[in-house]
């Protein structure tokens, strides 16, 4: 097991992404999942995402955060995936338009990561004010849109370049 992760790692590390997820794949499955390998987990998400296999990979980076809630580097993972998955091309034409899903989707984010240009912290929340902007243009809910704006930190806006 430890010379296969090797193996996935190199691959990895080599742009081999297809053929280390293969490895990363059987290794996961033969994880104890009373005991989970935060690391081993993290590094198949990870390369899950990287080849855009978001489904894959959330719910990778789900079981570790059932496990390890407090694993930074799964949480921003998550995060991301979850942020490429929902928000980076979201239309609010769509017809399954979930906005109470959507809204859970910002709040775990946000309650998971912090503002940093690194993160998608701020990302989401522009998009969910974005969002809102677009959808109730009649009326205007401002309040709704203002406890959005409220979970940004203006000083750190201007350090991240933004402002």
């Amino acid at each position: 097991m430890i010379e296969e992760r090797i193996i996935a790692k190199k691959l990895r590390k080599e742009g081999n992404l297809k053929e280390a997820v293969v490895i990363y794949k059987k290794l996961w499955g033969s994880c104890n999942k009373g005991n989970v390998d935060v690391w081993l987990g993290w590094e198949y998400a990870d390369t899950l995402k990287k080849l855009n296999m978001l489904d894959n990979a959330i719910s990778v980076c789900k079981q570790i955060y059932l496990s390890k809630k407090g694993f930074k580097y799964n949480n921003d993972l998550l995060s991301w995936c979850l942020y490429q998955k929902f928000f980076k091309n979201l239309d609010t034409k769509e017809k399954e338009l979930n906005l109470g899903q959507i809204e859970s989707i910002a709040r775990f984010i946000i309650n998971n990561t912090q503002q940093d240009i690194k993160l998608p912290y701020e990302k989401t929340v522009w998009k969910i004010i974005k969002l809102f902007k677009e959808l109730f243009k009649e009326p205007f809910d401002a309040r709704k849109i203002g406890l959005w704006l409220d979970k940004l930190n203006v000083d750190l806006l201007k350090s991240n370049g933004i402002t």
